[in-house]
């Protein structure tokens, strides 16, 4: 009777170890596939804001280093409209709108040589660029003196007024001067800018398709090395618990049996007549 106790005890203890052990196996293996799936989530977000804040940056270049072709255009047109200005209102108004073109070229180019751009961002000048602006072609140089020859022309019909303007032919030819070739130059510029950003997007584009790939890499190391474990354990503890809550059942009707049997023993005997001993006569 002790025996059968101890074993009734002892089933249970195990059953318990069981479902403890394998919460515990469950809760790694679910831990760890979440921690990989946040993880590659985490890094294709990064991914993706950078390159939005790289493309914007892409954007605003291309498009003021696109301005300092038009503005180059338009300062010398307005130093040529103001020379054959039909009245000072209308030499003012030209004047007015070429230092405006003289002002937005001079400040797009400071942020696009120095790197600090009036958005607030900033970036690295690749090599290409740098020595677009200060090597052979000395685009920085170039611009300086286009900008200082339109500051002049400004500055003379400021002075002497719009007459020395109509006679100022060296005035303005200084300025049509200056222009020559810068105009190309400009214009290579932007197409640098354009090819430039244009690599950057076919590098997101492997980057964005590594993480895909790393991504069903994952999902598929997860299926062979943590889902299908932990499914082929779910099913070994199963059929554990189920071998053994059979086995506690045997025992239950093992038990039951047995004390069946003593209470139809003791029934049994309390239901017999009870033997009288007759005395021996002599």
């Amino acid at each position: 009777m002790v025996k059968s106790d101890v074993r009734e005890a002892k089933v249970p203890n195990k059953s318990i170890n069981l479902a403890q052990s394998l919460h515990l196996s469950l809760t790694r293996r679910y831990r760890l596939a979440l921690s990989l799936i946040l993880a590659i989530l985490v890094a294709t977000f990064a991914t993706f804001t950078w390159q939005t804040s790289i493309g914007e940056n892409d954007a605003y270049l291309i498009n003021i280093s696109g301005q300092q072709r038009m503005l180059s255009q338009r300062i010398a047109l307005m130093a040529k409209e103001m020379r054959y200005a039909q009245s000072p209102a209308l030499a003012n108004r030209y004047a007015s709108e070429m230092q405006k073109s003289v002002d937005k070229m001079s400040s797009n180019h400071s942020a696009l040589t120095s790197g600090r751009l009036a958005n607030g961002k900033s970036y690295a000048l690749s090599a290409d660029l740098s020595d677009m602006y200060s090597g052979e072609k000395m685009l920085d140089q170039r611009v300086s003196k286009y900008l200082a020859a339109a500051n002049a022309f400004l500055d003379l019909y400021r002075e002497q007024g719009l007459n020395v303007i109509r006679s100022a032919v060296q005035a303005e030819r200084n300025v049509a001067e200056t222009r020559k070739g810068l105009l190309g130059d400009l214009n290579a510029t932007v197409t640098l800018y354009e090819r430039e950003a244009k690599q950057r997007i076919k590098r997101f584009q492997k980057l964005e398709l590594g993480f895909f790939i790393t991504g069903l890499v994952i999902l598929v190391v997860e299926l062979l090395f943590i889902f299908k474990p932990m499914a082929e354990l779910i099913a070994r503890r199963t059929y554990d618990l189920e071998k053994r809550n059979a086995e506690l059942a045997e025992l239950s009707l093992k038990l039951a049996d047995k004390q069946g049997l003593k209470e139809r023993a003791l029934q049994a005997a309390k239901a017999a007549p009870k033997q009288t001993v007759k005395p021996i006569e002599n």
